[in-house]
């Protein structure tokens, strides 16, 4: 997935392919359920179980994992007061957990809004201030999906090697992974932010966006702004980079490359629940080589998808977005 830094919302409307049925997106808004059912939340509901020791305030023992903690905390954007879920104070994992938990909802409102709004055919070029933004709001959705389980994995292997100082597993992400997760905290947080609203308060902010469409021209951009004002953005996410899913914005081999996606999805939660495993035992004094070596043919495994991902998507998308 692409991320591209704040503009017009004309230039993100530019950057769709004339033409794409409803049909994809309700698609992916699918598979989007399902990803966070059964390959996010489990993850997560098991990092905030006792066992795992990620419950209490600040739990963290890493460097990195408690500058983190504290941008998530100090973050202006998350709604810590929503009366849909208690965040227990200091810890990012409940935080991002909590969220997660109010996902499904946001996704099936998105949905169902979503086929109420579009014809069989989407025409880029044609959509709307409102439109525009219900396709933003399911692209930035897989992008928080796959940054949250990435960071789970990172925040536990951190916190591992803070207890085993010489670890027999590899760490789990390249260089360059990790310069991902920290190139695009800010978009993440954003998200965060954005869903965090509570139901009510999220479901007013999208009906209030005007249905008149995305002009190209700078004075009608700017008449627009000054007659809606506030309603043309009452999420915020011109606070957040444009999250572009290659599907709607280039030709490529769908079915490939959504498969390659959810192996991806699985291996991560796979991955994860062998590192939260291993951090659990070495807390409690045990070591196990043999998960040690499952840990690294997992991490390997998923190193390779990934950049077959990457490689796929620069092979259709040399241009898109530009």
């Amino acid at each position: 997935m692409k991320l591209l830094p704040g503009s017009p919302l004309s230039f993100f409307v530019r950057t769709f392919l004339p033409s794409f049925s409803k049909s994809t997106v309700s698609q992916q808004i699918d598979v989007l359920k399902n990803e966070l059912a059964t390959k996010t939340l489990p993850v997560y509901a098991s990092l905030v179980d006792e066992s795992a020791g990620f419950t209490k305030p600040n739990p963290f023992m890493s460097k990195w994992n408690k500058a983190y903690n504290d941008k998530v905390m100090s973050s202006r954007s998350i709604n810590f007061k929503n009366r849909q879920f208690t965040v227990r104070s200091d810890n990012m994992i409940l935080v991002v957990y909590n969220v997660l938990n109010q996902l499904g909802q946001r996704l099936n409102y998105l949905e169902s809004l979503i086929d109420k709004s579009f014809g069989d055919d989407i025409i880029g070029s044609a959509l709307s201030y409102q439109q525009a933004n219900l396709l933003r709001l399911v692209e930035m959705s897989e992008f928080f999906l796959i940054y949250a389980r990435r960071l789970a994995i990172y925040i536990v292997s951190n916190e591992y090697e803070e207890i085993e100082k010489n670890p027999s597993t590899e760490k789990p992400f390249t260089k360059g992974d990790i310069k991902w997760l920290e190139m695009n905290m800010q978009a993440f947080l954003g998200i965060l932010g954005i869903y965090s609203v509570d139901e009510e308060n999220f479901i007013r902010a999208v009906k209030q966006i005007p249905d008149i469409q995305v002009p190209e021209n700078k004075e009608e951009l700017d008449l627009i702004q000054k007659v809606h004002g506030d309603k043309l953005d009452g999420l915020g996410l011109g606070f957040v980079p444009y999250v572009l899913n290659p599907i709607y914005h280039v030709r490529m081999k769908i079915v490939e490359w959504r498969h390659n996606r959810i192996e991806a999805a699985k291996q991560e939660r796979e991955l994860l629940e062998l590192r939260i495993q291993q951090y659990i035992m070495k807390r409690n004094g045990a070591d196990n080589a043999k998960m040690d070596q499952v840990i690294n043919n997992a991490q390997e495994s998923l190193k390779k998808l990934n950049k077959k991902i990457a490689d796929m998507e620069a092979s259709y998308s040399a241009d898109y977005g530009a």
